[in-house]
């Protein structure tokens, strides 16, 4: 934080070992995803082969079997479907409610609200058992973990790689860090397009959202102050080009293209590195403005721990 010219930070882990961390857990985490998604196949087959009785799996009444109807019929027509994708949908929702500790109701209000983010019904179908797996290993709520990830495909898309993937590093973020899968919801709607302007991963800025809720920022506020270091470093003003020229700093590389965003914030770091805390501060200021000068900071004073 900026605070009477003094640039003030308490780092609790090395940058390089949370980076780390977040890449090997994140690997760790999709492959064991991808492990339970063949068990919870094998087991979901068994159980959906059993009869009629197991198309309503978790709705205990005919109230209850009326509303998770009433909800895959929501999320058909959504999803741009017709009431004939119901029994797809059920299918699936029915599967996860056998695999995992999930009610039949809960994931079709999670296929909801899948559809109202801009899912297909191919999507749903597809996702959604990554979803619900990610939120069952991470602890949170269906639906706001089904929202988030279909937005950050709607953001990144392909580059995510899968669903699946999504998924992990929502998970990984969220046992690293103070920011939960429920908290990334609205900290990568905030700076979710800006990041995929500037050639920012949805991992890269996951990691840099959780590295600053480490460091007591809340995700609400580690997202709008990147999101504000980002859109400064995309267009500088003239007197932060003034000051990066002399300072011998460049945030796009030989091609024109954004360089990632950790490599920026450690050449900054560098850059600045003799100066005292007045003249840093007053420098990351004039590059960043204040509130993105703040999501700089756990960076710069993390550096070379």
């Amino acid at each position: 934080m900026y605070n009477g010219g003094e640039v003030i930070a308490h780092i609790g882990a090395d940058i390089s070992e949370y980076t780390s961390a977040m890449k090997q857990i994140g690997k760790d985490t999709t492959a064991n995803l991808g492990g339970a998604q063949k068990v919870a196949s094998t087991v979901g087959k068994t159980m959906i082969g059993v009869g009629a009785a197991t198309t309503v799996m978790g709705v205990k009444s005919l109230k209850g079997f009326g509303e998770f109807n009433q909800s895959l019929n929501s999320a058909a027509v959504i999803a741009g479907g017709t009431s004939k994708d119901i029994d797809g949908l059920a299918d699936v929702a029915n599967r996860m409610g056998a695999e995992l500790p999930l009610s039949a109701q809960d994931s079709a209000d999670a296929m909801v609200a899948m559809a109202r983010d801009g899912a297909s019904i191919s999507d749903i179908k597809k996702e959604f058992p990554s979803i619900a797996q990610a939120a069952t290993a991470a602890g949170s709520d269906l639906q706001q973990t089904a929202g988030v990830v279909q937005n950050a495909m709607n953001i990144w898309g392909k580059s995510i790689g899968s669903p699946q993937q999504a998924a992990a590093t929502l998970v990984t973020t969220a046992n690293l860090s103070n920011a939960s899968v429920e908290d990334m919801q609205h900290a990568l709607a905030t700076i979710g397009a800006t990041a995929n302007l500037a050639g920012m991963s949805m991992q890269d800025t996951s990691s840099a959202i959780g590295l600053l809720t480490n460091q007591g920022f809340s995700a609400a506020d580690a997202s709008q102050d990147l999101n504000h270091a980002i859109l400064q470093m995309m267009a500088p003003s003239d007197k932060a080009s003034g000051l990066m020229k002399d300072l011998g700093l460049s945030f796009k590389d030989s091609h024109g293209n954004m360089k990632p965003f950790k490599q920026i914030a450690l050449e900054v770091a560098k850059a600045t590195d003799g100066m005292g805390k007045a003249d840093k501060a007053a420098a990351l200021k004039t590059i960043f403005h204040s509130a993105g000068m703040k999501a700089m900071v756990p960076y710069h004073e993390g550096r070379g721990r």
